[in-house]
């Protein structure tokens, strides 16, 4: 916007960043230029941008044999190893059947440099079925971390 200020009057301005990348930067800006002076007044902007970067103390559980009706837990830790909080919802995919896994949170605020815990149970419903030579029940699932990353 243009325009002129007169002696004695004051003008609020608010400027927004929305870096591209992590990182420090630093900018001026050309505030006005001085009738008077003929150079302009600047104001220096500076700051840094940070990402939330999550680390996984593992990417693969295997549960391996495991009783019908009886529930195994592994957790897994997640840490934001970034520079800002990492907002995240967590869900189960492409589950063969979803009713015998669970998950111990749906969703976390982690914190720079902070970890939770992801606990995840597996409890199957269903016998192998032993009617076809070398058949067995096998489970695959992903957990999936979406969010602010």
């Amino acid at each position: 916007d243009t325009g002129k200020l007169s002696p004695g009057e004051i003008m609020n301005l608010a400027f927004v960043c929305v870096p591209n990348e992590e990182g420090q930067f630093k900018h001026t800006w050309k505030v006005a230029e001085l009738e008077s002076e003929k150079r302009p007044t600047k104001i220096r902007l500076v700051g840094s941008a940070a990402n939330p970067k999550l680390s996984l103390s593992t990417k693969n559980v295997n549960y391996g044999k495991v009783l019908v009706g009886e529930g195994v837990t592994q957790t897994i830790m997640i840490t934001n190893c970034g520079g800002y909080k990492a907002e995240c919802n967590f869900c189960i995919l492409n589950n063969d059947d979803d009713s015998c896994i669970s998950l111990s949170i749906k969703e976390a605020i982690i914190e720079p440099s902070k970890a939770v815990a992801l606990d995840i149970t597996f409890k199957p419903k269903n016998v192998c079925r032993e009617d076809k030579p070398g058949y067995k029940k096998m489970y695959s699932f992903q957990v999936a971390i979406r969010g602010n990353f």
